[in-house]
């Protein structure tokens, strides 16, 4: 809006409904006629097209316009005159990037009322010899403009007004009204409220900064403290402070805001979180125009949910997800090719088999992001087993694991694609089985990791590889019990040890692209199985199972990422912790005679802050 070169006035009101000229309150039992204007619901609406009774402008849009509403807006910048000009707002909103006034006294009015508020927002500048003239109560004046030293004539904010004003530490500004000539004056009423946005990141612990500077006497606003402290992001605490006399700016008075980042405790963060929190404000805080969308975004959040839905997205994914899924798909292939395929008819002979692997790990985090991932995989084998009970056999297999963590927009995701060869010892004394399992396998893998608050919208991509060992030895008894039930109790030890390399990635944002470290997760298990089944016939025969367990870490590392972003300082995000148990339940249903079988066979696993589930179907076939 532009308002031309002479003296300026702008006047926002409203008008009570049905008592403005040519306006009626909308009545359904009545009809009405092109161009009759009337009230409904809160807005103005012309007729366009006669409408019967009970056609009312919301029901039926067709016969009606909106013409206005009873609450005012504007909305776009304003530019007025030379001067002096008035913006006086005493309803409704006005929203633009600039509200520039003249070269002379420049009046800004918000006065709403206790019911209405009103509420202006924008950059307000001035031109040369301009000086401002501000008053507040009932509303909300909010300065984009973080300019030092704005010429002030005078200031005034009610019981029920806030001058919102805005801090850009990184150019080592803020909005900073100084009051100049004899008769200049600042009053700020008990319950009066300084508001404060922050254009940009500040990375010091604790910043201070004058609003309002005056001779001394000029400023009266005794009640300022931190209750008077409005709409400050979450990431800072801010008080407010009035001086009466500043011996370092020659005694002068003032309004002072101290900035107080708070620790990354005071905010919640976990310690993941809280690994990364110098190095993200670091990083984001330069001048590059890609970044103020990221700052803007962690700025605008006033609540804590708020800014760890933004802050999480600018984590790396630890993988921690991707590693328990590979884990357990192993866990299972070794129990898999542990378990002998004749029902202890030891019949010699070559066989073939096949399982697939379906796993589903959900993580909480305790003191990382949460996470879901899904694996599938197919698994198949060889073997040649002898009459006297022992089997020696080899394994390819392929797994397809993808991750989401917590923090994860839509697109985002970390993928893995991994092939294992393994080879497998498997023997039998009479109930007693034994058996062993060495593997390894090779990985490409690709992250996607986006972030996206409002218009602000990034893309990190990296792909790299990694390789794994696993192992596995374990024994098992069985024991006939009564009928066809039997008992039998389990114990194996298993182990993974997942390399991954370094990556880099790439994106529109530079500051947002991190470098990862090479890192290895590892992980060292036991577990305690008791299997309880019933068999129904012999060379024909059917098994259901069972069963019921715990599975211990004995030792292991897994989650640790090492990062930074450009130019920035290394991080690292430790992983959840590392050791601790879990209980384990599972069931299974076999069919078979004495040279093939087919399984359907699922577990569920549930550890503190992560719980493991699958499902697989195998069979195998001895000729």
């Amino acid at each position: 809006m532009s308002a031309g070169t002479g003296p300026q006035a702008i006047n926002q009101q409203e008008s009570a409904l049905a008592t403005a000229p040519n306006v009626t309150a909308y009545a359904a039992a009545n009809s009405y006629t092109k161009g009759q204007i009337v009230s409904f619901s809160g807005n103005f609406y012309v007729n366009v097209s006669n409408a019967g009774p009970g056609l009312d402008p919301v029901s039926d849009p067709g016969l009606w316009r909106q013409i206005c509403s009873t609450t005012p807006t504007i909305q776009g910048d304003i530019y007025m005159g030379s001067g002096p000009d008035t913006l006086s707002v005493t309803a409704g909103t006005v929203i633009g990037r600039t509200i520039a006034m003249g070269g002379q006294l420049n009046t800004v009015a918000v006065n709403g009322t206790a019911t209405n508020p009103a509420n202006v927002t924008g950059a307000i500048t001035q031109l040369s010899g301009g000086t401002l003239a501000l008053s507040v109560n009932n509303g909300t004046l909010i300065d984009l403009n973080p300019a030092l030293a704005q010429a002030t004539h005078s200031i005034n904010v009610g019981a029920t007004g806030v001058l919102n004003v805005t801090a850009d530490p990184l150019n080592n500004r803020n909005t900073q009204f100084v009051l100049t000539g004899p008769s200049a004056t600042a009053t700020i009423a008990s319950g009066g409220q300084i508001g404060l946005s922050m254009a940009s990141l500040q990375t010091a612990a604790a910043q201070n900064y004058i609003v309002i500077a005056g001779a001394p006497g000029s400023i009266t606003a005794a009640g300022l403290g931190a209750a008077s402290i409005g709409n400050t992001p979450f990431l800072y605490t801010a008080t407010a402070a009035f001086v009466a006399s500043d011996p370092a700016h020659g005694g002068q008075s003032e309004v002072q805001l101290t900035v107080d980042r708070k620790t990354a405790q005071q905010l919640g963060f976990n310690a993941a979180e809280a690994s990364a929190f110098n190095a993200v404000l670091g990083g984001l805080s330069t001048q590059a125009a890609a970044d103020q969308g990221l700052q803007s975004a962690l700025l605008a959040q006033t609540t804590q949910t708020g800014l760890k839905s933004v802050y999480d997205q600018l984590l790396p994914n630890q993988g921690q997800g991707i590693f328990q899924a590979l884990d357990a798909a192993v866990e299972r292939v070794s129990a898999f090719v542990g378990t002998p395929p004749d029902n202890a008819t030891h019949i010699g002979g070559s066989s073939l088999w096949v399982q697939e692997v379906n796993e589903r790990v959900e993580r909480s985090g305790i003191d990382t992001l949460g996470s879901k991932s899904q694996l599938f995989g197919v698994v198949g084998g060889y073997e040649r087993m002898g009459a006297g009970g022992g089997a020696l056999g080899v394994s390819l297999g392929y797994f397809n694991v993808q991750e989401n963590d917590s923090a994860s927009q839509l697109g985002s995701r970390d993928v893995a694609s991994l092939i294992e060869g393994s080879v497998y010892y498997r023997r039998s004394f009479g109930n007693l089985t034994f058996a062993a399992r060495g593997g390894g396998g090779f990985g490409w893998f690709s992250s996607n990791r986006i972030f996206a608050y409002l218009q602000t919208y990034d893309i990190a991509q990296s792909n790299w590889t990694g390789a794994f060992i696993d192992g596995h030895v374990g024994l098992a008894y069985e024991v006939k019990l009564f009928g066809g039930f039997y008992a039998r109790p389990e114990v194996s030890l298993d182990y993974l040890d997942l390399h991954q390399g370094s990556f880099q990635e790439a994106g529109a944002t530079t500051s947002m692209n991190l470098h990862v470290t090479p890192h290895n997760d590892t992980q060292f298990s036991g577990q305690g199985l008791m299997v309880l089944g019933r068999q129904w016939g012999k060379g024909a025969w059917f098994r259901s199972e069972l069963r019921l367990g715990y599975r211990e870490v004995i030792e292991g590392q897994v989650g640790d990422t090492t990062a930074s972003f450009a130019n920035g300082t290394p991080f690292t995000l430790a992983g959840d912790p590392d050791k601790g148990g879990w209980a384990t339940v599972g069931f299974s249903l076999k069919t078979g005679s004495e040279f093939s079988y087919l399984a359907l066979e699922g577990d569920a696993d549930f550890r503190k802050g992560q719980r493991r589930y699958d499902l697989r179907v195998a069979g195998r076939s001895v000729f």
